[in-house]
């Protein structure tokens, strides 16, 4: 028996009285429900599938769902989860598929991760459980997606993946992993999408790595540390219309066009002015755009109206300006979620902006700050440009929703950049050709 009632408007909590129904399929995914999962869910003893992601769900996880031994796929993404994954968890060894990005988790990661061996996928992105990653995930040879990032805790070197021959997608993103990259990353065939961004790696890049033949994307342009300026820097301000066409602002300033909708793995440089960086794959759509457009009506300026957006990073670069202190305006409008009474408006986008290295905005939420989708809000930074490069990162850290609307609507969104100068700017243009007379003829006389 299957109750499939994915993506509707649903609220209130989860009846315990499911239990009485000898169901195999149960999802409920893109909800409004809340509340802790029932306890009694655990009693359903036919249970196949659990979908759970993308609600409000919150509290602990109870460890009667240990008591679940035939549940295959078990997703629980994009909630609110707190506390530990209970020790019964370990008793789900027919687990193909497992997903919790995004909750509030605590503890270690636990060691019984291993007894799942028939495991395909594991996303365990965004959590804030703690390192290191336990050495049992050897025992997953099953693997095709692994995917674990920002974990809290002491470094560790790189976990033994030697035997996952199948593996496609491996992201192990901010883990807190130190050493050098094994030579038997080389020896997945099949892997497709590689992500060790924001470790503590040393050493040189295994060459096993360029027998990769379905690795789909490199970054050279990552190799130029800090983006220096070919020359002397001379630039002062900067405007960006993110994702859209050139425009004039009611302020009568002149945004640059933004329209590359290249991705996953881009980098795009315009005239040595300014440039940005996408990286990342969206969950369950690949082919998901990197720029956003909405023909509604819109709060604000006309840049409202577009966006650039990102799965994972997305860095902003100010290139050549002159070193001094300025003023950055990052402007944003949610415009990919809707305000009507359907599952489109339960979407909720969460990421980090991080400016010159400093976050300064965390678990940023566009419609919370601005009051509601589609209403353009400004948010102002004054930073100091030491060397000649301004760098605007903003980072998701699986937190909020995946998969409303649809999979792939998450990530950062920005509309707009504005950098102008905190100093007085001297142009160099000298005297007036009035002036010059005047002194002339005055010395003359």
């Amino acid at each position: 028996m299957n109750s499939d009632l994915t993506r509707n408007y649903l609220n209130g909590s989860i009846p315990s009285s499911l239990s009485d129904l000898p169901l195999t399929n149960l999802s409920l995914l893109g909800n409004r429900l809340s509340g802790p999962i029932p306890p009694e869910i655990g009693d359903i003893a036919t249970l196949l599938n659990l979908v759970l992601e993308d609600n409000l769900l919150g509290g602990s996880l109870p460890s009667n769902l240990g008591n679940l031994g035939r549940l295959d796929r078990f997703l629980l993404s994009g909630n609110n989860f707190t506390g530990r994954i209970p020790e019964s968890f370990g008793n789900l060894k027919n687990l193909t598929d497992f997903r919790i990005d995004g909750n509030s988790l605590s503890g270690k990661m636990p060691d019984f991760i291993g007894n799942w061996t028939k495991l395909s996928r594991l996303d365990m992105q965004g959590t804030s459980m703690e390192g290191p990653i336990p050495s049992t995930i050897s025992e997953l040879k099953n693997l095709t997606e692994l995917r674990i990032s920002d974990l809290n805790g002491t470094s560790s070197a790189f976990p033994n993946l030697e035997g996952m021959k199948d593996m496609e997608e491996l992201v192990l993103r901010n883990c807190l992993i130190t050493g050098s990259i094994p030579a038997n990353i080389g020896e997945m065939a099949s892997l497709k999408t590689l992500d060790l961004s924001f470790n503590r790696l040393t050493g040189q890049i295994p060459g096993t790595l360029e027998d990769l033949a379905n690795l789909n994307f490199l970054a050279p342009w990552c190799l130029r540390k800090d983006l220096p300026c070919p020359r002397n820097p001379d630039h002062h301000s900067l405007f960006i219309n993110c994702g859209g066409e050139a425009t004039t602002s009611v302020d009568g300033d002149d945004y640059e066009e933004d329209l590359s909708n290249s991705g996953p793995s881009t980098f795009f440089s315009s005239a040595n002015k300014w440039a940005y960086s996408s990286t990342g794959v969206y969950l369950g759509n690949e082919g998901a755009p990197y720029t956003a457009r909405t023909s509604l009506a819109v709060n604000g300026s006309e840049f409202y109206k577009t966006a650039r957006i990102a799965p994972q990073s997305l860095k902003y670069y100010g290139l050549c300006l002159r070193q001094g202190n300025y003023k950055v305006q990052l402007h944003f409008a949610e415009i990919m979620f809707s305000d009507n009474q359907t599952f489109d408006s339960l979407g909720r986008r969460l990421f980090d902006v991080s400016i010159q290295g400093q976050v300064v905005l965390e678990d940023f939420n566009i419609v919370e700050e601005a009051g509601g989708v589609g209403k353009g809000i400004t948010q102002e930074f004054n930073v100091d440009v030491n060397g000649s490069t301004l760098e605007i990162h903003l980072f998701w850290r699986g937190k909020g929703t995946a998969a409303i609307p649809n999979r792939g609507v998450y990530g950062p969104l920005i509309s707009a950049i504005t950098v102008t100068p905190n100093f007085k700017v001297d142009t160099g243009n000298g005297l007036s050709a009035g002036a010059i007379a005047g002194i002339v003829i005055g010395s003359c006389v």
